[in-house]
């Protein structure tokens, strides 16, 4: 690449952002498929800064876990003080 050429070292940092943060940012779907392209071309160090998959994705993964933890607690002998109903618990389970 030109930049290796020029001299750079430095590398690069890609923010890949599945869903963009706002509608002008819609080319972060590609950032992957950039990174891969991107490992083919050049020899400079190169990373990736964060990939988030939005608070949806992230409580629908703590009811999940959450359930999971409150079934296997129940062949247990200990009182679980955390709302059964998934709409009134968080992500921790008081026990």
């Amino acid at each position: 690449m030109a930049s290796e050429y020029a001299g750079f070292t430095a590398g690069f940092m890609v923010s890949e952002h599945f869903h963009p943060w706002t509608p002008q940012q819609g080319q972060n779907a590609f950032a992957w498929s950039f990174m891969g392209a991107l490992g083919t071309r050049t020899s400079l160090p190169f990373g990736m800064a964060l990939t988030c998959p939005g608070f949806q994705a992230l409580r629908a993964r703590s009811v999940a876990l959450t359930g999971y933890l409150l079934k296997l607690l129940d062949d247990l002998p200990v009182e679980i003080l955390t709302p059964r109903e998934p709409s009134a618990r968080g992500a921790q389970l008081p026990l």
